[in-house]
C-alpha cells in the first residue's frame, strides 16, 4: 500500500499525458474525417503521380463541390493542380471557372501565376541526378511495405534537404551560402 501511495503522483501525471494525447488524436481524426482530408490527400498524390488532365480535373472538381472541404484546402488543391497542369491549353479557362464557382478572391487566385512564375524562373539544378533517381526509385519500391495509410506515405524532398543541412552534408556548389542584410554569413563571426 505504501509503494502505491508513493507511486500514485507519477501514475496520475502519466495518466494525464495519455489523456491529452488521446484527446489530440481524437480531435485530429474528427477534423480529418469532417473535412474529407484523406480524400484530399489521395487526390493530391494521384494528381502529382499520374498527371492526366481529365482525371485530375474531375477529381479536383468533385472536391471543390464539397461543402465540408474548407476553402483553404480547396485553394491548396487548386495550387497543386496549377503546378502540375499550368501548361495545358485549357488551364486558364478552367482556373477562371473554378475561381468563379468557388468564390475565390483575386488575392487568392493571384497565388497561381506567382507559383507558376516561381516554378519557371527558378529551375532546379541538381547534381547527381542519376543517384537521386536511384534513391527515389528505391524509396518508391520500399515505400509501400508496412505502410498502413498510403495517402500519407509521401516524404517531401525538402525533408531530405533539411536533414542533409542539419548533418552538414550539403554541397557548397549546389547550396551556396547567402549573406544577410548585415553582410555577415550566418554561423560565422558569432552570428547564428
Amino acid at each position: 500500500m505504501k509503494k502505491f501511495v508513493e507511486a500514485y503522483p507519477e501514475f496520475r501525471k502519466l495518466s494525464g499525458h495519455v489523456s491529452k494525447h488521446v484527446s489530440l488524436v481524437s480531435e485530429l481524426s474528427r477534423r480529418t474525417e469532417q473535412h474529407d482530408l484523406l480524400e484530399c490527400s489521395e487526390w493530391e498524390q494521384e494528381c502529382w503521380k499520374s498527371g492526366i488532365w481529365a482525371d485530375d480535373l474531375a477529381g479536383l472538381t468533385k472536391l471543390m463541390q464539397k461543402n465540408n472541404v474548407e476553402k483553404q484546402h480547396k485553394l491548396r488543391l487548386l495550387l497543386i493542380f496549377a503546378a502540375k497542369h499550368h501548361a495545358n491549353p485549357s488551364f486558364n479557362s478552367t482556373l477562371s471557372t473554378l475561381g468563379r464557382e468557388n468564390d475565390f478572391a483575386l488575392e487568392e487566385l493571384s497565388l497561381v501565376p506567382m507559383l507558376i512564375k516561381c516554378m519557371l524562373t527558378q529551375p532546379v539544378k541538381m547534381e547527381g541526378t542519376a543517384d537521386l533517381l536511384r534513391t527515389q526509385w528505391k524509396k518508391a519500391r520500399e515505400g509501400v511495405k508496412g505502410v498502413e495509410n498510403v495517402y500519407t506515405q509521401h516524404v517531401p524532398e525538402l525533408s531530405t534537404i533539411l536533414e542533409d543541412a542539419i548533418k552538414g552534408k550539403l554541397r557548397d556548389s549546389s547550396w551556396p551560402l547567402a549573406e544577410n542584410s548585415s553582410g555577415l554569413t550566418p554561423g560565422v563571426g558569432g552570428v547564428k
